[in-house]
């Protein structure tokens, strides 16, 4: 289950990352937790998750509703 620091996350994952920065007590799949731990996005201070610095960098290159998927069918111009 482990990860490189700079590799893509899911919206899910990216959401529990983005829950957590507003609440350390919000909770979260074991999954994503796991994976946010092992990918050095959060840690554990004293039984409490926290952001690393990097975790709060990557929420402030990446949001959740960016990652949202667009579907157009074709010959339909985008959205200026």
């Amino acid at each position: 289950m482990d990860r490189p620091s700079k590799a893509c996350l899911s919206q899910h994952e990216l959401t529990a990352l983005h829950q957590l920065s507003f609440d350390p007590r919000q909770p979260i799949s074991d999954g994503h937790r796991q994976l946010l731990l092992s990918m050095r996005l959060i840690k554990l201070n004293a039984g409490a998750l926290s952001l690393t610095g990097e975790g709060s960098e990557r929420l402030k290159r990446e949001r959740p509703a960016d990652r949202t998927p667009v579907y157009r069918p074709q010959g339909l111009p985008a959205k200026a």
